[in-house]
């Protein structure tokens, strides 16, 4: 992901590991920001990696 600037859904949904349900429900409650370039939608390689930094930890700090 270190090289790439913009990610095509499907990208996002493998590296996440979440379905396409989950994953637009993220997009509508505005956790992950969606960008569109023409008709095709990606995400920012930034925000999904801001996003993934701030998920909580399962099970608190060790």
């Amino acid at each position: 992901m270190a090289d790439l600037q913009l990610l095509s859904v499907d990208q996002a949904l493998a590296l996440l590991g979440v379905g396409r349900t989950s994953f637009y429900e993220l997009i509508s409650q505005g956790r992950i920001a969606p960008v569109k370039l023409g008709r095709r939608t990606l995400i920012r390689a930034a925000d999904l990696q801001t996003f993934i930094a701030g998920l909580p930890p399962v099970g608190g700090a060790l």
